[in-house]
């Protein structure tokens, strides 16, 4: 009784924490699989846009820009000068580029608790505000 659990804090959860439940080979498999790996070095390449896309569900009630900083947020803290937050014209563009086939598919591969059917995350997604992509 005198051991108390300490609360899941989501705003410290980024990239590493999503790479854990999804990892970065089963994501470029399947973006590879989706003909949606990137053939230029970018800003945001395609697999952190995946990342950044299951982070949109997560962190709900902010902005596009502080969805993906609070991904880059570890980064940021290690490389100050190297690593910088993209436009949220640039974060639209390369949502638009990844598309949802890949987003699906990883979906489709996860395990679900019973009764939940494989569309459903689809049909009930987040609405994006229009500059967010």
């Amino acid at each position: 009784m005198g051991v108390t659990a300490r609360r899941f804090e989501i705003a410290k959860a980024g990239v590493g924490v999503l790479a854990e439940a999804f990892p970065l080979e089963t994501v470029q498999a399947i973006l590879a699989a989706t003909e949606r790996e990137g053939k230029r070095k970018r800003l945001l390449p395609a697999s952190m846009m995946v990342y950044y896309v299951i982070a949109l569900g997560l962190f709900v009630g902010v902005g596009c820009r502080e969805v993906l900083r609070r991904l880059l947020d570890g980064a940021t803290w290690i490389w100050p000068n190297e690593v910088r937050v993209a436009t949220e014209s640039a974060i639209t563009q390369a949502r638009q580029r990844l598309g949802s086939m890949p987003i699906e598919k990883l979906y489709d591969q996860e395990d679900h608790p019973r009764g939940v059917v494989s569309g459903m995350a689809r049909g009930s997604a987040r609405r994006i505000h229009p500059r967010c992509g």
